[in-house]
C-alpha cells in the first residue's frame, strides 16, 4: 500500500483522451466514511489496463465494486469484481486490475463504487471511446 497526501483526484489519460474525476462525493460525509474511488488507466501493447483503487482519507473498512463494460467490433463483454479492505487514513489499496484489448470503434465504460457499513461513500466513472 502506498500513502497519498493532499486532495485526491483521478486524472486519466488514455489514447489522447483526458478525463478528470473527483472521487470524493457528498455521500462520504453522510455515511461516516471518507475515501476516494480512483480508476487508473495505463496503455498496454494490446489495449488498456484499468486499476480500481481506494484511497482512504479517513481510516475505515471499505468495500469496492468495480464494473466494466466494453462494446466494439468484436462484440460486447462485461465484468465485475469486488473486494474489501481495511485502510488507515492516507493509505491506498487496489480492489481490481483488469486488462482489456482496445481497438478502433470500441467503447469502454467503467464504474467503481465504494461503500462501508453505513452505505455508499464514493463513486468514480470512466469512459473511453475510439470513434475512428
Amino acid at each position: 500500500m502506498s500513502r497519498y497526501f493532499g486532495w485526491v483526484k483521478s486524472i486519466v489519460i488514455a489514447f489522447g483522451l483526458l478525463t478528470i474525476h473527483d472521487g470524493i462525493t457528498s455521500m462520504a460525509q453522510e455515511n461516516g466514511g471518507l475515501a476516494a474511488a480512483v480508476i487508473d488507466v495505463e496503455k498496454t501493447d494490446i489495449g488498456v489496463q484499468l486499476v480500481a483503487r481506494i484511497v482512504a482519507i479517513k481510516s475505515g473498512h471499505y468495500t469496492g465494486q468495480f464494473t466494466i463494460s466494453s462494446k466494439g467490433p468484436s462484440g460486447t463483454t462485461s465484468t465485475s469484481q469486488s473486494g474489501k479492505l481495511k485502510l488507515e487514513a492516507g493509505d491506498s489499496g487496489d480492489i481490481a486490475t483488469v486488462g482489456m484489448s482496445f481497438q478502433s470503434g470500441q467503447t469502454i465504460n467503467a464504474q467503481f463504487t465504494l461503500s462501508n457499513d453505513k452505505g455508499e461513500v464514493a463513486t468514480a466513472t470512466l469512459s473511453i471511446a475510439d470513434s475512428n
